[in-house]
């Protein structure tokens, strides 16, 4: 008698370039089916499991995280019961996609602990009999033709031969028809043929539903046990990823007192430098921070951080931080930056605050022509067998997407470059509103094949994940050995990297550093150097030179890092810049927030009096004046929510992740009413 069914053999778009289900899609088709547990097994890699593992739960579904494995013994679908076998799976899966071979015998039997194991093959049952006992399952699928049903009768007897229990191994792939479509395309792309000859290379087979139970029941109806298993597996199956809590290494000061004694010290030691009289402004902000850093758990990451810098100063590597990192008085303290936070107004609720569930970054900005021996000191420092450079996950964008999907349905070159250059930057799903806006796009043949089945699926597959690549700096430290949370694999230049982007690390609540290597450092460095043989003098430098802030407000800026640009030129002319803050201020203008919303025009209409300068409310006055009463940089969000909601910082925090992350955490509540009442 049938007890149950779990599909223990889903796949997702995780399936790079071959499956056609996106995580939200595939776990409300599970759930809007009545089921309550889910395997994920997507092809070769784990690039998935994490956000996977989140979601699931989100959605009220029992995750099992899983791979699908060509091995040297056949294709095996690895299930993990526990966080051991969870290990051993991003071992498997290392073995595949960071040394490029498929897992031995030998390798399946040496990580195979705390794993279930689903083998689709027959060759060498009784060998893995050996390894796993009664984690060992014979894979049936339920395909109708004759030689599935020959195979599955020769599965039955050799099982039952060798007393190992048989078990539904159904893929899933499809929810509905257009997906098998979207399938059939995307491993087009990966094959670099047509769809036309698609049926000439791999690709999934058009029965490979997820059935309601229904259905699941009647093909398997001879063979209950078989589904039986599919509980008994889930049963099993009981992973619970470590997110959400930090896992960082610890810092070893070799001083023989805690941490905290330590980085405070080396802190206060850094103050006196930059302060010759320590004031109570100063040192009520310096304790505040401390207590939490303390708090939050981030004694060992600042310290870590601290090590990298001091590594490059005593080696003379020009290195600074940058990011909100710069509102911190303690990473001032240490050298991390050169920024005073208190003589520019800086907010460290912006870095950090007591509510905080998610690292904050600290970025490290690196002569570029020395970034590998920091990174080789890390490498060192923490162990090989502990760091990684972290991937980035690359996603198909809708230019993109056109242009190879153009390649699959026969288009020649000349053909997709005239249809897509002639399409704005943006998403496909705007494409009516596009239309609308710019004329060019008007006489496009839209309404023509191949081009409207090419924008169908172009709208289907925009942001689904291609490939991974390198991120530009960031590396992730483990407090462990690294293979015991994320797999590897090998990227394109041939460096190993994470399978995990630097959100699922950050799940994960491991140590992350971007150590960017940036040429305006080695540009200044070179210059630095010219200066001191040139007139035999050390060089310092003047924040308000007067000929300088010439130049800036004539828009003469080609060559200099991050204020080069015709937009941020042309801004720096209107802006007339006499001070740092003002660049900081067309920095923050450029940007796309303050640019398409209209804030910027609006400011610069001020600036120039066009317009009265205005305040929503008299409360914003001291928030806002710097920017002439508009909201123009984030830390600025996070004040006015105090000033008008009375929120403290750690709620306001909520504030900018909500709009940029669409994040489904409530606000909490605070004094709001308070205020509401004033208006």
């Amino acid at each position: 008698m049938v007890t149950g069914y779990v599909p223990l053999r889903c796949h997702s778009n995780f399936s790079f370039l071959y499956g056609p289900l996106s995580l939200d899609r595939l776990l409300e088709g599970v759930r809007g089916f009545g089921y309550k547990t889910i395997g994920l097994t997507d092809i070769d890699g784990l690039y998935g499991a994490v956000e996977f593992h989140d979601k699931a739960l989100e959605k009220g579904l029992k995750p099992i995280v899983g791979c699908e494995i060509e091995t040297q013994v056949g294709r095996c679908i690895f299930l993990a019961k526990d966080l051991t076998g969870y290990s051993s799976l991003c071992r498997l899966s290392t073995v595949k996609m960071l040394y490029k071979r498929k897992p031995s015998l030998d390798d399946i039997a040496y990580h195979s602990c705390g794993l279930v194991l689903l083998y689709l093959d027959t060759g060498y049952l009784q060998h893995l009999r050996e390894m796993f006992g009664d984690d060992l399952y014979m894979g049936i699928e339920s395909f109708d033709d004759i030689a599935t049903r020959r195979l599955n009768r020769y599965k039955l007897c050799l099982s039952n031969r060798l007393s190992v229990k048989t078990i539904s191994a159904d893929p899933v792939y499809f929810l509905q028809h257009e997906d098998i479509i979207i399938h059939r395309a995307l491993s087009a792309i990966k094959n670099l043929t047509t769809i036309a000859d698609i049926d000439n290379f791999q690709h999934e087979r058009p029965e490979a539903f997820l059935h309601p139970p229904n259905e699941i029941i009647k093909l398997y109806g001879e063979h209950p046990e078989i589904l039986n298993a599919t509980l008994e597996v889930a049963e099993k199956c009981n992973l619970n990823l470590p997110v959400g809590r930090l896992n960082f290494p610890e810092y070893r000061n070799g001083g023989g007192i805690s941490n905290y004694r330590f980085l405070r010290g080396k802190a206060e030691t850094g103050l006196k430098k930059h302060y010759s009289k320590l004031s109570g402004e100063v040192y009520s902000r310096f304790e505040s921070e401390l207590a939490i850093i303390n708090q939050t758990g981030y004694i060992d990451y600042f310290l870590i951080v601290s090590e990298i810098v001091d590594f490059c100063r005593k080696n003379g590597i020009p290195v600074v931080g940058r990011g909100s990192v710069a509102s911190s008085i303690i990473s001032y303290a240490l050298g991390i930056t050169e920024v005073d936070p208190i003589a520019c107004n800086l907010y460290f609720a912006r870095f950090l605050n007591e509510a905080r569930s998610d690292p904050p970054d600290i970025d490290l900005d690196l002569c570029w022509r020395r970034r590998d021996e920091v990174l080789d000191f890390v490498y060192e420092k923490y162990g090989r067998n502990r760091v990684a450079m972290i991937c980035t996950l690359n996603t198909f964008a809708a230019r993109g997407a056109i242009r190879e999907l153009g390649k699959i349905f026969g288009l020649s070159g000349d053909e997709i470059s005239d249809f897509t250059k002639r399409l704005p930057w943006g998403r496909i799903g705007d494409l009516q509103e596009t239309l609308r806006k710019y004329p060019e796009c008007r006489n496009l043949p839209l309404h023509e094949e191949p081009y409207r089945t090419i924008i169908d699926l172009a709208y289907k597959i925009e942001g689904y994940p291609r490939h991974l690549s390198i991120h530009c700096g960031g590396i992730v430290i483990s407090p462990v050995e690294l293979l015991d949370l994320v797999p590897l694999q090998m990227s394109a230049k041939g460096i190993a990297i994470t399978q995990y982007d630097m959100h699922s690390v950050a799940r994960l609540g491991l140590i992350k550093i971007d150590l960017l290597g940036q040429r305006g450092l080695s540009t200044i460095t070179d210059g630095e150097k010219l200066a001191r043989e040139k007139s035999g003098l050390p060089v310092k430098y003047r924040y308000n030179d007067k000929k300088t802030f010439e130049l800036l407000r004539k828009g003469r800026t080609i060559g200099v890092f991050q204020i080069e640009s015709p937009g941020l030129r042309s801004l720096l002319i209107e802006l007339k810049p006499k001070s740092i803050n003002d660049i900081t201020l067309a920095l923050a203008l450029i940007r796309p927030g303050a640019s398409e919303s209209g804030m910027k025009r609006l400011f610069l209409e001020r600036l120039a009096r066009v317009k009265p300068v205005e305040y929503t409310h008299p409360l914003l006055e001291p928030v806002l004046s710097e920017t002439l009463g508009n909201i123009i940089y984030q830390e600025q969000v996070l004040k006015t929510a105090e000033a008008l909601a009375g929120f403290s910082p750690a709620q306001a925090d909520f504030l900018p992740a909500a709009p940029l992350h669409r994040s489904t955490q409530r606000v909490p509540h605070g004094t709001a009413q308070q205020r509401t009442r004033e208006f």
